[in-house]
């Protein structure tokens, strides 16, 4: 059975270059993500928000969940084709028409977009790390209360630390939230992510702070599970999402929140608060 693969990232385009082998490392209704050698790609239904990660096929979420795969069976990456092994049959995604998203973050020139980021949060109904961030007087439901209490604390660590231009004490801290949260990435893990990307946007990325959380986080990735550590990993090497990258651009409030309120539960949202986190305390403006 063949089926079309629309769009990649350049990141995943990399991967697919050296092509291989490699196996189904989890099924999600939405999603396959396949393993090749140390990195994950995932094979997605559409519509869904692009990621670094992201193969977008051409199939619903009904149609992916039909094919019933599973864990642990084979996939081998040729040129132009992914091609999956169930025992039974054979399914080949071909990538050769494949439109490639640009998932390399780059410096913007001018800040506009940053008034937006906490009218964005503010008008978002995510029960992630947004409720630190805005004047809701809400408490987060079960868990995500204690998620928010334990980042709150380290967040205002941080701030000190980095006002104090202790850096490195700051970028440590910081690196204890990955794991932080639940579902396929956690909250903290989401925030940092956004913290990498808020470097990159501003053109902080050279800026002592940043050397110091690039490293604090890359000690840390084996806090996190296979998934969201591929995410970090990504953040780390400057590439993100396609609502990371098109931020710049927004021409409201309510034009971020739509773009990543799509994406996860509160992934999205829980990435921009990591952004306003970063560009506060870089504009000298207590987050």
């Amino acid at each position: 059975m063949k089926i079309k693969i629309t769009s990649f990232s350049t990141y995943a385009l990399s991967i697919l270059c050296s092509c291989g082998h490699g196996f189904i490392h989890s099924v999600y209704r939405k999603t396959v993500n396949i393993q090749i050698g140390a990195s994950l790609l995932a094979l997605q239904s559409s519509p869904s928000p692009q990621s670094p990660l992201s193969l977008m096929t051409e199939l619903t979420s009904d149609q992916i969940e039909s094919l019933s795969f599973l864990p642990g069976q084979r996939v081998e990456v040729m040129p132009e084709e992914i091609c999956i092994f169930t025992g039974t049959n054979v399914f080949c995604f071909d990538c050769s028409g494949a439109s490639v998203f640009d998932s390399l973050l780059l410096p913007c020139s001018h800040l506009s977009w940053t008034r937006f980021l906490r009218p964005a949060l503010s008008g978002s109904t995510s029960t992630g790390f947004c409720l630190l961030f805005t004047d809701s007087k809400e408490d987060a439901p079960g868990d995500q209360f204690l998620i928010n209490k334990a980042a709150m604390s380290k967040l205002m660590t941080a701030s000190d630390h980095f006002y104090k231009e202790d850096y490195p004490s700051s970028a440590f801290i910081l690196s204890g939230l990955i794991g932080l949260g639940i579902g396929l990435t956690p909250s903290g893990d989401d925030f940092l992510c956004g913290v990498l990307a808020g470097l990159i946007l501003t053109g902080h990325e050279q800026h002592p702070f940043s050397s110091c959380l690039r490293e604090a986080v890359a000690s840390h990735l084996t806090d996190t599970n296979d998934i969201s550590r591929s995410f970090l990993s990504c953040a780390l090497e400057g590439h993100f999402s396609r609502p990371v990258k098109e931020l710049v651009y927004a021409s409201s409030p309510k034009e971020i929140q739509t773009s990543f309120g799509e994406v996860g539960h509160s992934s999205g949202m829980d990435t921009l608060c990591g952004i306003l986190f970063i560009c506060s305390l870089l504009l000298d403006k207590r987050p």
